[in-house]
């Protein structure tokens, strides 16, 4: 993330603000390090991510982040009624669920799936 995003990010006073690692300016920063940052930096011990799609983010903040229970909700299917812009008709759904699921297992019950809207 450029630093002038974050320095705009932060100076909204209804954000929450962001300390960022001297690493991570440096680089790629991707979201879900600044989510596992936030969580850190604010103490969170319970969170969910809505759209877990493969998990990228899901398992990242989960391993980052030993003290957090983190709930994934996905419906990992097909959604022809879908007023946006994707139906998500040839999606790898159930692999993309296996996925996560083979991955969260290591985390015990602080990973909690939900496979549902």
């Amino acid at each position: 993330m450029q630093q002038h995003l974050v320095d705009e990010w932060n100076a909204n006073p209804a954000k929450p603000t962001i300390r960022i690692p001297l690493r991570r300016r440096i680089g790629s920063y991707k979201r879900q390090h600044w989510i596992s940052d936030l969580v850190k930096q604010h103490k969170w011990t319970r969170g969910a991510e809505l759209g877990v799609w493969r998990g990228r983010t899901f398992l990242h903040v989960l391993k980052r982040n030993p003290r957090l229970t983190l709930i994934g909700v996905d419906l990992w299917a097909p959604q022809p009624q879908n007023d946006g812009p994707e139906d998500y008709l040839d999606w790898p759904h159930e692999e993309n669920e296996r996925l996560v699921r083979e991955g969260a297992a290591a985390f015990g019950d602080r990973a909690v799936i939900h496979k549902m809207t």
